[in-house]
Parts: C-alpha cells; sequence; structure tokens
C-alpha cells in the first residue's frame, strides 16, 4: 500500500451539513431599508430624492429652520456644531472654560473640552444652554 492510501485511510473528515439544519438567509423588507437610508440621508438628499419623486415639501422653510438649531444628536454635539463652536472660540479668543462660564455653568470648561475634542457627551442643560449661545453669536 502506497503512503499516500494510508493517510487516506486514516484521515477522519467531519460529517456534511445537511441542507435542512442550515437556516437560509432572510430577506430584508425594502420598505425597511428605505427608512434606513432616509434616516441616514442629509436634507439636501431628502429633499432630491423628493424632489425625484415629484413631491414639494410645503414645511421646507420650517424645517430648515428648526434644522439650523440642531446642533447635537441626543447627548454628543454633530461635527458642524463642533466647527462652529471652535470658530467662535478663535474669533473671540476665548476657552472653553470661558464658554461654559458664559453658559452659566462655571467650572465646568474640561466637559466641553473633551465634548470637543473627543466627542464626550454632555448634560441636556448644556446643550440647551449651547444652542441659546450660539444663537445669539449668529445674530451678532
Amino acid at each position: 500500500m502506497s503512503k499516500k492510501s494510508k493517510d487516506d485511510a486514516t484521515r477522519r473528515t467531519a460529517p456534511p451539513l445537511l441542507d435542512e439544519v442550515q437556516t437560509p438567509k432572510v430577506k430584508r423588507d425594502p420598505l425597511k431599508k428605505l427608512n434606513k437610508a432616509w434616516q441616514k440621508a442629509s436634507i439636501a438628499e431628502r429633499a432630491e430624492f423628493l424632489a425625484g419623486l415629484g413631491i414639494k415639501r410645503q414645511d421646507a422653510d420650517a424645517t430648515n429652520q428648526s434644522d439650523d438649531r440642531l446642533i447635537a444628536n441626543g447627548r454628543y454635539l454633530l461635527p458642524a456644531t463642533v466647527v462652529r463652536i471652535e470658530q467662535i472660540m478663535v474669533r473671540r479668543n476665548i476657552r472653553p472654560d470661558t464658554v461654559m462660564t458664559e453658559l452659566g455653568f462655571d467650572g465646568e470648561g474640561p466637559v466641553l473640552t473633551r465634548a470637543l475634542a473627543k466627542g464626550a457627551s454632555l448634560r441636556l442643560a448644556v446643550i440647551a444652554s449651547l444652542r441659546d449661545w450660539l444663537a445669539v453669536d449668529a445674530s451678532r
């Protein structure tokens, strides 16, 4: 007997899996796919999609105004908000602790520093104050 045939005879193989044991891949509902894509889309992409369908949003102006005031997603600042805050700080030559003092949270500068630098979460009261602070700065 050749060496190759000895190896073949002594080798054990696992039994093949039956097709009934394997579960088929479930197809996602197209409506769920569309909803997920809508949630990820930017405002411009949503408007383009609606325009492609021939739908004109009547509340487009109200939506744009409310989105201008959107500065955070939950407790986390949006990247555009971080850029706006940093631009204001550079223009006015102030530090995060000064911003927090102006917001009424004296001594909590490191909290804003972490939120700007590392994306750390903020208290909802701080986010609400930042929204007002940014609105006042925009009116200057």
